[in-house]
């Protein structure tokens, strides 16, 4: 998180920045998420495509998606997980539909004799999607 204020690099989610003074959240010079000088009449990021509102309530109320709820959907539920971060993440979900639906039309059609095979499919894309949302950084799901 930056400082929208000064572009200086915050730790945690402070009240104030401790190189202006400011409220991080006041600014509107600088991303939230990448710390990128903004124009003040923008309302995304060129550089990272993060929102830029100058609302306060509005981009606090942006930020609420969690690294740990990502990951513990992504153990348990598999491809499901980016039904979570859908909006930025929705060919991912499709692509983990598609596969499933071509594992059942697999199975059905060799009478289960590619069940191995079946199984090595399932086990990549949940691989893929914990490795996927573990790697992101928390900036990614504040400014999601």
């Amino acid at each position: 998180m930056y400082c929208r204020n000064c572009g200086k690099e915050l730790i945690g989610t402070p009240e104030l920045c401790m190189n202006c003074g400011a409220k991080p959240l006041a600014g509107n010079s600088f991303c939230l998420s990448c710390g990128t000088t903004t124009n003040q009449l923008a309302e995304i990021c060129i550089k990272c495509g993060a929102r830029l509102n100058t609302n306060i309530n509005q981009t606090a109320a942006i930020g609420g998606k969690k690294k740990t709820v990502s990951i513990l959907l992504a153990v348990f539920l598999s491809y499901w997980t980016w039904l979570y971060t859908y909006k930025k993440d929705a060919w991912k979900f499709w692509v983990g539909i598609g596969v499933l639906v071509f594992i059942v039309i697999l199975a059905i059609a060799s009478f289960g004799i590619s069940f191995a095979f079946s199984w090595i499919m399932s086990i990549g894309i949940w691989i893929w999607s914990i490795i996927d949302v573990a790697t992101r950084n928390e900036n990614w799901y504040r400014s999601y």
